[in-house]
């Protein structure tokens, strides 16, 4: 299999892109006004569309650099303009929804479009495939199955137990968070992905184990939260593009995996909140058939139980993520940046208690916003944090551009690395990574945890590759 080597394409249609960015950003940072203001939330929104529409469709050509740039348009751009049409009639109504004047959340969307031009740039200037040289032969198919199955089964098991919970709960039985579901929980994604991208070749038994492990995944990323589920498909349809016999056109069975996967994302939407308000009902009750019982009861009468209109409400305000970075960036008007306290706390976080006997004291502080707000003059708040806002946080506008950087380039390393385990362990790392990189929303600290995953993948497919030699002819073995 091929080195994950630097590689340059030159495409026209991206430039364009990159210069229509530019001059959108720095139109909004010069001519601070609404009407400007919402060019660049539409402009953001195409892109970002066009863009989850292409690699959904064909991921072979997808870089780290496109993924970031994508769930920038998609979450700050897309998210602010779904909440502009449904709940902002006039700039007072910004009040609601955020600390930051109207102002700084104009010059926000400038410096977001300018960054979005750079990740794209960046993307012709290494446009290195992150699904590219795949190949795993077909008599590994029934090992690769086993082991999608065996997670799926492990994690069905923890949901039953408990252990693993509603909206990424992972408990042993009491405060600590459970190793094995911890782990468990990080495979998911990678096996669901691995099984998609498997799916289009597998006949047979194989491919009844991996539709069987695909739809356990499934329902658990469902029950483990609203963007978990749609990130999860998302990467599964990404592997599945790539897994299948590539085509220049588009066919029916592509558009109906779309609008599958659109309308599987759009009912567990409203699934996930009739979880969540049973969970409300429900108080701390950790009894899982009392909580799908209760959130089936309110699924099955939505407009008595008052799920509508809380769905809708919660789909207006949810989306817009913007405040919280105006918000430091209007701080950091009359304040200094953290200068890496920030991005400390997110590395302490990651540190195993078994290293780190006193690492209580740092879980005692909480997430970013604990450090960040309180040195900034903000309210203290469950915050829509990202590596974004952990990058202004400690570096000032400087940071917005340097965190993403830095995490592109180091998680261009571990895939380069992880090219050593295999292509189907490959796939696997690539996927927890780019499942990261999706979730524009991921805290920091997130980030670090999904190199654990790597470790993990690491581990399983050396017991895959072990059970394969030794179920298999070990004259005929090769590696996996």
């Amino acid at each position: 299999m091929s080195r994950s080597a630097l590689t340059i394409r030159t495409d026209g249609s991206l430039w364009a892109q990159v210069l229509l960015l530019l001059l959108a950003g720095v139109s909004v940072l010069l001519h601070s006004v609404r009407e400007v203001y919402l060019v660049n939330l539409c402009l953001l929104s195409l892109l970002g569309g066009w863009g989850l529409l292409q690699i959904t469709r064909d991921a072979s050509r997808t870089t780290l650099w496109d993924l970031m740039w994508i769930s920038i348009c998609l979450g700050y751009g897309l998210g602010s303009l779904n909440t502009e049409l449904t709940w902002v009639r006039q700039t007072s109504d910004y009040a609601l929804l955020t600390a930051a004047s109207p102002l700084y959340l104009y010059r926000t969307v400038g410096w977001m479009s300018l960054l979005c031009a750079g990740l794209m740039a960046a993307s012709t200037l290494d446009s290195t495939p992150v699904f590219s040289a795949i190949r795993i032969e077909a008599r590994h198919h029934a090992v690769w199955a086993g082991l999608i199955l065996a997670v799926a089964i492990t994690a069905s098991l923890l949901v039953a137990k408990g252990s693993i919970g509603y909206h990424q709960e992972m408990t042993d039985g009491g405060v600590s968070i459970s190793p094995l579901a911890a782990l468990t929980v990080s495979a998911l994604v990678p096996a669901a992905a691995l099984a998609c991208f498997l799916l289009p070749q597998a006949n047979g038994r194989v491919k009844t184990l991996l539709i069987v492990g695909f739809l356990l995944i499934a329902l658990i990323q469902f029950y483990q939260g609203r963007r978990v589920f749609i990130y999860t498909v998302i990467v599964c349809l990404m592997c599945f593009s790539v897994g299948r016999s590539r085509s220049a056109s588009w066919s029916w069975r592509q558009v109906l995996t779309l609008l599958v996967a659109a309308a599987a994302i759009m009912g567990a939407s409203k699934a996930f909140f009739a979880l969540r308000m049973a969970k409300w009902e429900l108080g701390s009750a950790k009894d899982t058939v009392a909580l799908i019982e209760t959130g089936w009861g309110i699924l099955m009468d939505a407009k008595r139980s008052g799920l509508n209109a809380e769905l809708e409400s919660n789909q207006r305000s949810r989306t817009f993520i913007l405040g919280y970075p105006a918000e430091l960036v209007q701080a950091l008007e009359d304040h200094e940046p953290l200068y890496g306290q920030v991005v400390l706390l997110d590395v302490a976080l990651n540190v195993p208690s078994v290293l780190w006997p006193g690492k209580y004291k740092v879980l005692s502080l909480g997430a970013e916003e604990a450090i960040a707000n309180p040195h900034f003059g903000l309210e203290l708040l469950d915050e829509a944090n990202s590596i974004l806002t952990t990058g202004l946080s400690d570096l000032g506008l400087a940071g917005l551009f340097v965190y993403p950087l830095v995490l592109m380039l180091s998680y261009r390393l571990v895939l380069a690395a992880s090219r050593r385990l295999g292509s189907a362990a490959y796939l696997m790392v690539a996927a927890a990574l780019v499942n990261a990189v999706l979730n524009v929303e991921a805290a920091t600290a997130d980030y670090f945890n999904v190199l654990r995953s790597v470790v993990l993948i690491a581990g399983l497919s050396t017991v895959a590759w072990l059970a394969w030699r030794l179920l298999s002819d070990p004259h005929r073995a090769a590696a996996v």
